[in-house]
């Protein structure tokens, strides 16, 4: 069942600080300064990372961020200017969303095989192999190559002859 007092934004890694990652609104159905609302961040598991803007809600990146998989939560609580105040507070979870940002490296190094000749087409000749930071789909590897002689197979890296 979902938690009404729990919010979920994500961030990409490659934001900036300073950039607003959602805008908190509480509304007071009161007038004047009963109904006028102030923002502040009363619990954050990582402190000194967000800030919020007292009067317009703004939730602002401090720091620019790396995925790990972390997941920043921070209650958010909205005080209204009675002579009695009255709050209510919103929890957040923040997750940081991986991007495309780190090349494939190769695992192995081939620095020379030898296929007999007049090998058959499909006859294998050897394999390559890379791994990716990135997670999700933009850390899966696909290999491609120019070559009159030879094809790889894009998911494995295994080479074959071609002709």
């Amino acid at each position: 069942q979902r938690d009404p007092s729990l919010r979920k934004s994500g961030v990409v890694e490659s934001a900036s600080p300073g950039t607003v990652i959602r805008r908190i609104q509480a509304i007071d159905i009161d007038s004047e300064n009963n109904g006028k609302v102030t923002y502040s961040i009363t619990v954050e598991s990582d402190p000194g990372i967000f800030s919020l803007d007292s009067v317009s809600g703004d939730l602002r990146l401090l720091k620019k961020l790396t995925f790990s998989g972390k997941v920043y939560k921070l209650t958010i609580t909205a005080t209204d200017h009675g002579s009695v105040q009255l709050s209510s507070s919103q929890n957040i979870e923040i997750t940081v969303i991986d991007i495309n940002d780190n090349a494939p490296v190769f695992t192995d190094g081939i620095s020379s095989t030898s296929v007999v000749e007049n090998s058959p087409k499909g006859t294998f000749a050897f394999k390559v192999s890379a791994t990716d930071q990135d997670s999700g789909p933009a850390g899966i590897v696909n290999y491609n190559m120019s070559s009159k002689f030879l094809s790889i197979e894009p998911m494995t890296g295994k080479v074959s002859i071609s002709s």
